[in-house]
Protein backbone atom coordinates (compact mmCIF):
# COMPACT_ATOMS: atom_id res chain seq x y z
CA UNK A 1 0.00 0.00 0.00
CA UNK A 2 1.53 3.09 -1.38
CA UNK A 3 0.07 5.37 1.84
CA UNK A 4 2.34 3.33 4.08
CA UNK A 5 5.34 3.08 2.18
CA UNK A 6 5.27 7.03 2.22
CA UNK A 7 4.42 7.06 5.61
CA UNK A 8 7.12 4.24 7.04
CA UNK A 9 9.44 6.74 5.41
CA UNK A 10 8.84 9.32 7.51
CA UNK A 11 6.19 11.50 5.81
CA UNK A 12 3.49 12.64 8.08
CA UNK A 13 -0.22 11.93 7.62
CA UNK A 14 -1.14 15.34 6.10
CA UNK A 15 2.17 14.92 3.71
CA UNK A 16 0.69 11.52 2.52
CA UNK A 17 -2.20 13.69 1.81
CA UNK A 18 -0.72 15.91 -0.59
CA UNK A 19 0.99 12.83 -2.14
CA UNK A 20 -2.28 11.66 -2.83
CA UNK A 21 -3.92 15.01 -4.23
CA UNK A 22 -1.20 15.54 -6.86
CA UNK A 23 -0.79 11.16 -8.21
CA UNK A 24 -5.05 11.26 -8.02
CA UNK A 25 -6.40 14.88 -8.71
CA UNK A 26 -8.18 14.72 -4.91
CA UNK A 27 -7.62 16.48 -1.92
CA UNK A 28 -7.60 13.98 1.43
CA UNK A 29 -7.61 15.21 4.52
CA UNK A 30 -5.28 13.90 7.52
CA UNK A 31 -8.46 12.69 8.85
CA UNK A 32 -8.86 10.25 5.91
CA UNK A 33 -5.22 9.41 5.69
CA UNK A 34 -5.91 7.95 9.12
CA UNK A 35 -8.96 6.22 8.20
CA UNK A 36 -7.01 4.72 5.93
CA UNK A 37 -4.23 3.31 8.18
CA UNK A 38 -7.09 2.05 10.49
CA UNK A 39 -8.97 0.10 8.19
CA UNK A 40 -4.82 -1.33 6.48
CA UNK A 41 -4.61 -2.17 10.25
CA UNK A 42 -7.48 -4.19 10.92
CA UNK A 43 -6.86 -6.45 8.17
CA UNK A 44 -3.61 -6.66 9.19
CA UNK A 45 -4.54 -7.67 12.96
CA UNK A 46 -6.86 -9.96 11.09
CA UNK A 47 -4.29 -11.77 9.22
CA UNK A 48 -1.96 -12.04 12.36
CA UNK A 49 -5.42 -13.81 14.08
CA UNK A 50 -5.91 -15.99 11.75
CA UNK A 51 -5.84 -19.97 12.30
CA UNK A 52 -2.93 -22.06 11.61
CA UNK A 53 -2.34 -25.92 10.81
CA UNK A 54 -2.33 -28.04 13.61
CA UNK A 55 1.12 -29.40 12.87
CA UNK A 56 3.88 -27.61 11.45
CA UNK A 57 7.34 -30.27 10.05
CA UNK A 58 9.61 -27.25 10.72
CA UNK A 59 9.59 -23.71 11.89
CA UNK A 60 12.11 -21.24 11.18
CA UNK A 61 12.27 -17.97 12.94
CA UNK A 62 14.29 -15.18 11.54
CA UNK A 63 15.47 -11.60 11.92
CA UNK A 64 14.61 -8.94 9.89
CA UNK A 65 15.24 -4.92 10.53
CA UNK A 66 12.46 -2.44 9.06
CA UNK A 67 11.96 1.29 9.40
CA UNK A 68 9.77 2.40 12.30
CA UNK A 69 8.33 5.39 13.12
CA UNK A 70 8.10 5.71 17.26
CA UNK A 71 7.40 8.65 18.85
CA UNK A 72 8.30 11.49 15.78
CA UNK A 73 11.54 9.32 14.84
CA UNK A 74 11.85 7.15 12.01
CA UNK A 75 14.54 4.27 12.86
CA UNK A 76 15.48 0.88 11.88
CA UNK A 77 14.35 -1.75 14.45
CA UNK A 78 14.43 -6.09 14.46
CA UNK A 79 11.04 -7.87 13.54
CA UNK A 80 11.24 -11.55 13.44
CA UNK A 81 9.40 -13.45 11.36
CA UNK A 82 8.20 -17.16 11.63
CA UNK A 83 7.83 -18.78 8.93
CA UNK A 84 6.54 -22.38 8.85
CA UNK A 85 7.20 -25.15 6.32
CA UNK A 86 4.16 -26.97 5.61
CA UNK A 87 3.42 -30.97 5.34
CA UNK A 88 3.45 -30.85 1.36
CA UNK A 89 6.57 -28.65 1.51
CA UNK A 90 4.85 -25.44 0.87
CA UNK A 91 6.15 -22.33 3.28
CA UNK A 92 3.04 -19.93 5.33
CA UNK A 93 4.56 -16.76 7.25
CA UNK A 94 2.60 -17.73 10.41
CA UNK A 95 3.50 -13.86 11.89
CA UNK A 96 6.24 -11.05 12.69
CA UNK A 97 6.84 -9.65 16.04
CA UNK A 98 8.63 -6.96 17.39
CA UNK A 99 9.36 -6.41 20.89
CA UNK A 100 12.36 -3.85 22.66
CA UNK A 101 14.12 -7.04 24.05
CA UNK A 102 14.44 -10.38 23.72
CA UNK A 103 13.93 -12.29 26.63
CA UNK A 104 12.16 -16.16 27.33
CA UNK A 105 8.78 -14.36 28.71
CA UNK A 106 8.48 -12.41 25.51
CA UNK A 107 9.17 -15.58 23.40
CA UNK A 108 6.63 -18.00 25.32
CA UNK A 109 3.97 -14.91 24.95
CA UNK A 110 4.67 -15.99 21.10
CA UNK A 111 4.63 -19.53 21.28
CA UNK A 112 1.69 -19.17 23.26
CA UNK A 113 -0.25 -17.17 20.65
CA UNK A 114 0.75 -20.10 17.81
CA UNK A 115 -1.26 -22.51 20.21
CA UNK A 116 -4.17 -20.51 20.74
CA UNK A 117 -4.43 -20.19 16.86
CA UNK A 118 -4.33 -24.29 16.59
CA UNK A 119 -0.52 -24.44 16.50
CA UNK A 120 -0.22 -28.30 18.41
CA UNK A 121 2.78 -29.73 17.55
CA UNK A 122 6.41 -28.66 15.64
CA UNK A 123 8.77 -30.97 14.03
CA UNK A 124 11.95 -29.34 14.33
CA UNK A 125 12.21 -24.87 15.27
CA UNK A 126 15.48 -23.16 13.95
CA UNK A 127 16.31 -19.81 15.00
CA UNK A 128 19.93 -18.74 15.40
CA UNK A 129 21.10 -17.43 19.07
CA UNK A 130 17.83 -15.24 20.07
CA UNK A 131 17.87 -14.62 23.85
CA UNK A 132 14.71 -16.76 25.47
CA UNK A 133 13.88 -18.33 22.61
CA UNK A 134 15.14 -22.00 23.15
CA UNK A 135 14.02 -21.94 26.51
CA UNK A 136 10.60 -20.56 25.67
CA UNK A 137 9.89 -23.23 22.91
CA UNK A 138 10.86 -25.85 25.23
CA UNK A 139 8.53 -24.98 28.00
CA UNK A 140 5.67 -24.23 25.16
CA UNK A 141 6.20 -27.49 22.89
CA UNK A 142 7.92 -30.02 25.24
CA UNK A 143 9.86 -32.01 23.29
CA UNK A 144 11.00 -29.65 20.18
CA UNK A 145 13.46 -30.42 18.88
CA UNK A 146 16.14 -26.90 18.36
CA UNK A 147 18.39 -26.63 15.61
CA UNK A 148 20.17 -23.26 15.41
CA UNK A 149 20.90 -21.78 12.18
CA UNK A 150 23.95 -23.70 10.67
CA UNK A 151 24.93 -20.76 7.92
CA UNK A 152 26.17 -18.47 10.80
CA UNK A 153 27.41 -21.47 13.16
CA UNK A 154 29.42 -22.89 9.47
CA UNK A 155 30.37 -19.24 9.29
CA UNK A 156 31.88 -18.91 12.92
CA UNK A 157 33.78 -22.32 12.59
CA UNK A 158 35.30 -21.59 8.78
CA UNK A 159 36.62 -17.92 10.39
CA UNK A 160 38.91 -20.03 13.27
CA UNK A 161 40.00 -22.32 10.23
CA UNK A 162 43.26 -21.72 7.88
CA UNK A 163 42.73 -20.55 4.03
CA UNK A 164 44.40 -23.29 2.81
CA UNK A 165 42.28 -25.73 5.19
CA UNK A 166 38.61 -23.80 4.75
CA UNK A 167 37.64 -25.94 1.70
CA UNK A 168 38.54 -28.97 3.15
CA UNK A 169 36.91 -28.30 6.10
CA UNK A 170 33.49 -26.79 4.58
CA UNK A 171 32.86 -29.59 2.87
CA UNK A 172 33.18 -31.80 5.71
CA UNK A 173 31.02 -29.46 7.97
CA UNK A 174 28.14 -29.57 5.24
CA UNK A 175 28.62 -32.99 5.98
CA UNK A 176 27.75 -33.36 9.05
CA UNK A 177 25.68 -30.62 9.18
CA UNK A 178 23.12 -32.63 6.60
CA UNK A 179 23.62 -35.30 8.50
CA UNK A 180 22.55 -34.39 12.21
CA UNK A 181 19.58 -32.13 12.34
CA UNK A 182 17.98 -33.25 15.17
CA UNK A 183 19.20 -33.16 18.68
CA UNK A 184 17.38 -36.38 20.14
CA UNK A 185 17.05 -39.42 18.30
CA UNK A 186 16.56 -43.03 19.55
CA UNK A 187 18.53 -45.70 17.31
CA UNK A 188 18.12 -49.21 17.88
CA UNK A 189 21.37 -50.66 16.61
CA UNK A 190 24.59 -49.93 18.37
CA UNK A 191 26.25 -49.78 15.24
CA UNK A 192 24.58 -46.16 14.28
CA UNK A 193 24.15 -45.21 17.46
CA UNK A 194 28.39 -45.29 18.03
CA UNK A 195 28.51 -43.55 14.88
CA UNK A 196 26.12 -40.58 16.01
CA UNK A 197 28.10 -40.12 19.37
CA UNK A 198 31.26 -39.43 17.08
CA UNK A 199 29.67 -36.77 14.76
CA UNK A 200 27.65 -34.91 17.63
CA UNK A 201 30.87 -34.85 18.96
CA UNK A 202 32.16 -33.07 16.39
CA UNK A 203 29.49 -30.44 16.22
CA UNK A 204 29.87 -29.92 19.76
CA UNK A 205 33.82 -29.17 19.40
CA UNK A 206 33.29 -26.33 16.72
CA UNK A 207 30.62 -24.94 19.02
CA UNK A 208 32.31 -24.38 22.32
CA UNK A 209 30.89 -21.12 23.91
CA UNK A 210 28.88 -22.49 26.88
CA UNK A 211 28.09 -25.68 29.13
CA UNK A 212 24.24 -25.69 27.46
CA UNK A 213 25.97 -26.74 24.54
CA UNK A 214 24.82 -30.59 24.82
CA UNK A 215 23.55 -33.39 22.94
CA UNK A 216 21.69 -36.46 24.70
CA UNK A 217 20.92 -39.64 22.53
CA UNK A 218 18.89 -42.50 23.46
CA UNK A 219 20.26 -45.90 22.40
CA UNK A 220 19.45 -49.84 22.87
CA UNK A 221 16.22 -49.78 24.25
CA UNK A 222 15.12 -53.12 26.43
CA UNK A 223 12.21 -54.28 28.54
CA UNK A 224 14.12 -52.79 31.50
CA UNK A 225 16.63 -50.74 30.59
CA UNK A 226 18.10 -47.91 27.81
CA UNK A 227 21.47 -46.07 27.25
CA UNK A 228 21.67 -42.68 27.32
CA UNK A 229 25.13 -40.76 25.80
CA UNK A 230 25.53 -37.09 26.97
CA UNK A 231 28.14 -35.04 25.79
CA UNK A 232 28.81 -31.12 27.30
CA UNK A 233 31.72 -28.69 25.46
CA UNK A 234 32.48 -28.25 28.97
CA UNK A 235 33.18 -29.93 32.32
CA UNK A 236 30.17 -30.03 34.06
CA UNK A 237 28.44 -32.22 37.07
CA UNK A 238 25.36 -33.41 35.72
CA UNK A 239 22.57 -36.24 36.34
CA UNK A 240 19.93 -37.62 34.77
CA UNK A 241 15.87 -37.69 36.50
CA UNK A 242 13.28 -39.32 34.95
CA UNK A 243 9.32 -40.75 36.17
CA UNK A 244 6.31 -42.12 34.64
CA UNK A 245 4.80 -38.73 34.70
CA UNK A 246 5.38 -35.43 32.69
CA UNK A 247 7.21 -33.09 35.07
CA UNK A 248 7.78 -35.60 38.08
CA UNK A 249 10.58 -37.16 38.42
CA UNK A 250 10.43 -39.79 41.15
CA UNK A 251 14.01 -41.29 39.88
CA UNK A 252 17.48 -39.84 39.49
CA UNK A 253 21.21 -41.23 38.50
CA UNK A 254 23.77 -40.14 40.52
CA UNK A 255 26.09 -37.43 40.13
CA UNK A 256 28.46 -37.49 37.17
CA UNK A 257 31.35 -35.64 36.14
CA UNK A 258 32.16 -35.39 32.79
CA UNK A 259 35.47 -34.68 30.51
CA UNK A 260 34.21 -31.73 28.11
CA UNK A 261 33.67 -32.72 24.33
CA UNK A 262 33.69 -37.02 25.63
CA UNK A 263 30.22 -38.14 25.61
CA UNK A 264 29.44 -40.72 28.66
CA UNK A 265 27.19 -43.44 28.58
CA UNK A 266 25.35 -43.88 31.22
CA UNK A 267 22.69 -46.81 31.36
CA UNK A 268 19.19 -46.69 32.90
CA UNK A 269 18.49 -49.95 34.40
CA UNK A 270 14.97 -51.41 36.40
CA UNK A 271 12.63 -49.79 34.66
CA UNK A 272 9.26 -50.42 34.11
CA UNK A 273 8.25 -52.70 30.93
CA UNK A 274 5.76 -51.36 28.34
CA UNK A 275 6.21 -47.99 29.92
CA UNK A 276 6.21 -44.06 28.96
CA UNK A 277 9.39 -42.28 30.77
CA UNK A 278 9.82 -38.73 30.74
CA UNK A 279 13.31 -37.35 31.56
CA UNK A 280 15.92 -34.55 31.36
CA UNK A 281 19.00 -33.67 32.46
CA UNK A 282 20.23 -31.34 35.68
CA UNK A 283 23.89 -29.58 35.19
CA UNK A 284 26.07 -27.23 36.29
CA UNK A 285 29.55 -25.88 35.06
CA UNK A 286 31.98 -26.34 38.13
CA UNK A 287 31.60 -22.64 38.96
CA UNK A 288 28.13 -22.20 39.73
CA UNK A 289 26.43 -23.79 42.82
CA UNK A 290 22.99 -24.29 41.10
CA UNK A 291 22.14 -26.70 38.91
CA UNK A 292 20.15 -26.02 35.67
CA UNK A 293 17.04 -28.26 34.05
CA UNK A 294 17.40 -28.67 30.45
CA UNK A 295 13.66 -29.37 28.19
CA UNK A 296 12.37 -32.32 29.05
CA UNK A 297 11.95 -35.54 26.80
CA UNK A 298 10.46 -38.94 26.66
CA UNK A 299 11.33 -42.52 25.83
CA UNK A 300 9.61 -45.69 25.74
CA UNK A 301 10.49 -48.83 26.85
CA UNK A 302 9.86 -52.16 25.21
CA UNK A 303 6.09 -53.27 24.78
CA UNK A 304 4.53 -56.63 25.97
CA UNK A 305 4.56 -59.54 23.47
CA UNK A 306 1.28 -59.17 20.57
CA UNK A 307 0.74 -55.33 22.05
CA UNK A 308 0.93 -52.63 18.89
CA UNK A 309 3.92 -50.20 18.83
CA UNK A 310 4.78 -47.34 16.21
CA UNK A 311 8.40 -47.35 14.86
CA UNK A 312 9.64 -45.95 11.55
CA UNK A 313 11.63 -46.91 9.01
CA UNK A 314 14.32 -44.91 5.94
CA UNK A 315 16.94 -45.65 4.11
CA UNK A 316 18.96 -44.59 1.12
CA UNK A 317 19.55 -41.20 2.09
CA UNK A 318 22.72 -40.58 0.73
CA UNK A 319 23.59 -37.25 2.51
CA UNK A 320 27.21 -37.75 2.47
CA UNK A 321 27.63 -38.12 -1.71
CA UNK A 322 25.31 -35.23 -2.01
CA UNK A 323 22.86 -37.21 -4.05
CA UNK A 324 20.29 -37.01 -1.51
CA UNK A 325 18.09 -33.81 -0.60
CA UNK A 326 18.31 -31.81 2.59
CA UNK A 327 15.28 -30.23 2.78
CA UNK A 328 13.46 -33.23 2.36
CA UNK A 329 14.81 -35.04 4.98
CA UNK A 330 14.62 -32.71 7.42
CA UNK A 331 11.13 -33.15 6.54
CA UNK A 332 10.89 -36.85 6.74
CA UNK A 333 13.18 -36.84 10.09
CA UNK A 334 10.44 -34.33 11.72
CA UNK A 335 7.25 -36.46 9.86
CA UNK A 336 8.73 -39.24 11.84
CA UNK A 337 9.14 -37.29 15.36
CA UNK A 338 5.01 -36.72 14.88
CA UNK A 339 4.67 -40.10 14.88
CA UNK A 340 6.28 -40.44 18.30
CA UNK A 341 8.38 -43.99 17.31
CA UNK A 342 9.10 -46.66 20.00
CA UNK A 343 12.05 -46.32 17.34
CA UNK A 344 13.55 -45.89 13.80
CA UNK A 345 15.68 -48.64 11.64
CA UNK A 346 17.83 -46.92 9.52
CA UNK A 347 18.45 -49.57 6.42
CA UNK A 348 21.63 -47.70 5.52
CA UNK A 349 23.61 -45.53 3.97
CA UNK A 350 22.85 -43.04 5.93
CA UNK A 351 25.99 -41.73 6.84
CA UNK A 352 28.03 -43.69 4.33
CA UNK A 353 31.95 -43.42 6.01
CA UNK A 354 33.11 -45.73 3.65
CA UNK A 355 32.42 -43.59 0.87
CA UNK A 356 33.57 -39.90 -0.18
CA UNK A 357 31.81 -37.23 -1.22
CA UNK A 358 34.47 -35.55 -2.96
CA UNK A 359 33.09 -37.72 -6.26
CA UNK A 360 30.68 -35.10 -6.86
CA UNK A 361 31.48 -32.26 -9.16
CA UNK A 362 31.25 -28.93 -8.17
CA UNK A 363 28.86 -28.63 -11.72
CA UNK A 364 25.98 -30.94 -10.17
CA UNK A 365 26.99 -30.40 -6.72
CA UNK A 366 23.92 -27.16 -6.21
CA UNK A 367 21.50 -28.89 -8.03
CA UNK A 368 21.66 -32.15 -5.33
CA UNK A 369 22.29 -29.29 -2.38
Amino acid sequence: MIAFELYGAGLTTQQVGGVFEKLYGRHYSKSSVSRMFDYAREEVLNWLERPLDNYYPIIYVDALFWSTRRDGCVSKEVYYTLLGVKCDRTREVLGIVNFPTESASSWEEVFRGLKNRGVENIGLLVADGLNGLETAAARTFVGTPFQKCVVHLERNVLGRIKPSDRKAVGAALKEVFLTIIMKEIVLNSQQYFKKLVLIVMLIAITTSNFAQQKSIILGRPTNNSITASILFDQNVNYYLEYGTSTGVYTNSSPVYTNTSNVPDEIDLTNLLSNTKYFYRVQYKTMASSNYTAAAEYSFQTQRAVGSNFVFTVEADEHLYDHKGDATMYQITLANQAADHPDFMLSLGDTFGDDHTPLTTTDAVYPRLS
